[in-house]
């Protein structure tokens, strides 16, 4: 999408201006080309959109992949609260023997 700029036109202005005609003809066609370049064309929107969109489909993949690998990988929790409940009972357990045995050891030791 252009701008439409008549650069004839807009010499023949600065002509009537006071302006001289190589002079006016060198500042419409910069103005032109500057106007040209600033413009941002429909194809180039169209263009940033579909690569843009196609970047955060291939995210949106990876993400899904990794996902999915940390759901039935190494790191995917393979016990449930109950299992995990018992572990910890058994270590209570387990702590409190320890605790009886150095207490026994402490008071052989005192007398």
């Amino acid at each position: 999408m252009s701008i439409p700029f008549d650069t004839l036109d807009y010499a023949k202005k600065l002509e009537t201006a006071g302006v001289p005609s190589a002079q006016a003809q060198v500042q419409s066609r910069h103005l032109a080309d500057v106007l040209g370049q600033g413009v941002v064309r429909r194809s180039d929107l169209q263009s940033f959109e579909y690569h843009l969109t196609s970047r955060i489909e291939a995210w949106e993949q990876c993400a899904t992949v990794r996902l999915k690998g940390f759901e039935d990988g190494p790191l995917a929790p393979k016990v449930g609260f109950d299992t995990i409940q018992k572990g910890i009972t058994h270590l209570k357990w387990m702590l409190a023997a320890l605790l009886v045995i150095d207490l026994a050891i402490v008071v052989k030791l005192s007398l």
